[in-house]
């Protein structure tokens, strides 16, 4: 037998703002997601995100009440939190009887960039990934892994959106015949 559902959705709340960079420019292209915080554990995941527009505004709609923070994410500018820092975060509070939270804004700090030139022991080409891990206070491990990307070597390479600190970075080979190395901090 064939059973029909008709479910009926209800209306979604939001959370909505504008990103700027440190001199309050707006930042267009930003990745912005809304992390609901669990009231049990406190840990937090994403479960909508938008992108910024021109005008650096976005608008994330269709979630349901309860306790978020925001994480955004620039090419250009890396990672930034409501609040400041994953350290800090501000947490914004939907109840079921209000439509949603706007003027949710933040600032991308200034963007710092680590770059230089790729070259192959031979001069062949090949395709490289370089990830950046700012070093922590202990000497142990690798850091806190910040961005990525990956890049023709032989030629130019930038990695962007990176805070002061002291920086590893990994240079994973991913065709030809090329080793993998570890630069820095």
């Amino acid at each position: 037998a064939i059973k029909t559902i008709s479910p009926t959705l209800a209306e979604g709340k939001y959370i909505g703002g504008r990103i700027t960079d440190a001199s309050g420019s707006p930042v267009s292209g930003v990745s912005v997601t809304a992390m609901f915080i669990n009231p049990e554990t406190s840990l937090s995941f994403g479960v909508r995100a938008a992108n910024t527009s021109a005008d650096g505004t976005y608008l994330i709609s269709g979630i349901d009440p309860g306790t978020y923070t925001l994480m955004a994410f620039s090419p250009d500018y890396g990672w930034s939190y409501l609040g400041g820092s994953r350290d800090s975060l501000t947490q914004i509070v939907i109840s079921s009887s209000s439509p949603g939270a706007s003027g949710q804004d933040i600032s991308f700090p200034r963007g710092y960039a680590i770059s230089g030139n790729l070259s192959t022991g031979d001069g062949s080409e090949g395709r490289v990934c370089a990830a950046a891990y700012k070093s922590n206070d202990s000497d142990m491990g690798w850091g806190d892994y910040v961005t990525s990307n990956c890049f023709t070597a032989p030629g130019p390479w930038k990695l962007k959106g990176l805070t002061p600190g002291t920086y590893r970075v990994r240079f994973d080979a991913q065709s030809g015949n090329l080793r993998s190395v570890f630069l820095g901090g």
